[in-house]
């Protein structure tokens, strides 16, 4: 049996746009201050972090008043950025990977692999111009 490969291309609304853009700027925030904070735990008091304390610590930033508007988005994204930190630490130790960068826009706008879990963890669904899409995205 051969394996057969479809590639589509998809045009989003401006109003998928402006959800989608959300959903990257809040990843990358949390991307930016856990790696910050990770950087930070661990010169002054030798604490590595895992997977549990930078949970605790993304809860704690969403009920502080200037971090608020991480509530607006799904929680999916903002957790799987914390598993891919946490992955990419893993990786780091272990020598498979170098040190995790600071993401900018531009990076987390070409970060393909990024896109992909995001839209196989959240959009498993995608409504566009009324009809409901199944996305079986290979991460």
């Amino acid at each position: 049996m051969k394996n057969k490969a479809y590639k589509y291309r998809i045009y989003p609304t401006a109003e998928q746009k402006q959800l989608l853009a959300q959903i990257f700027g809040c990843v990358r925030v949390i991307s930016n201050n856990l790696l910050d904070w990770r950087n930070k735990e661990y010169s002054l008091n030798r604490n590595k972090i895992n997977y549990t304390k930078s949970s605790a610590h993304l809860t704690e930033l969403k009920n502080q008043e200037q971090f608020s508007w991480l509530n607006d988005v799904s929680s999916v994204a903002l957790q799987q950025t914390l598993r891919s930190q946490d992955a990419t630490f893993s990786n780091f130790f272990a020598k498979r990977a170098k040190y995790p960068r600071v993401l900018n826009i531009v990076a987390i706008g070409d970060d393909l692999s990024q896109a992909r879990q995001l839209a196989y963890q959240q959009l498993k669904q995608i409504e566009f111009a009324g009809c409901y899409y199944r996305c079986d995205i290979g991460v």
